[in-house]
């Protein structure tokens, strides 16, 4: 009997240690699954934060491009104004700009 004691007793030691193992896993298991929450998070405010990133640099491309035509139209207003200067009959010159422009210009 003194041999069946025994082997209970170590048992219930080896029974309560792995409880506490077991335990001890849970809790890890717990701190892990928080800190793997956690760097999800922060990915998708990285993910976020790049595509903000992205967008902000597309709207500075079309804000050069806005830019870039607003120059443009600014070259042309000069040229009309030169060619009304050299031809000395605004009409003229307004008709026949109106005309191509209808007519759609072909760039050489």
């Amino acid at each position: 009997m003194l041999t069946a004691n025994v082997l209970d007793s170590a048992l219930s030691k080896k029974n309560k240690e792995l409880e506490r193992l077991q335990k001890s896993l849970e809790d890890q298991k717990k701190s892990y699954d928080a800190k793997i929450k956690n760097l999800m998070g922060s990915i998708n405010a990285l993910k976020a934060e790049a595509q903000k990133y992205e967008d902000e640099s597309k709207d500075n491309v079309r804000v050069g491009i806005i830019k870039k035509l607003n120059n443009d139209i600014k070259d042309q207003e000069k040229v009309i104004v030169l060619i009304r200067k050299l031809h000395g009959n605004d009409k003229e010159v307004d008709e026949y700009l109106l005309n191509e422009f209808q007519k759609g210009i072909q760039i050489i």
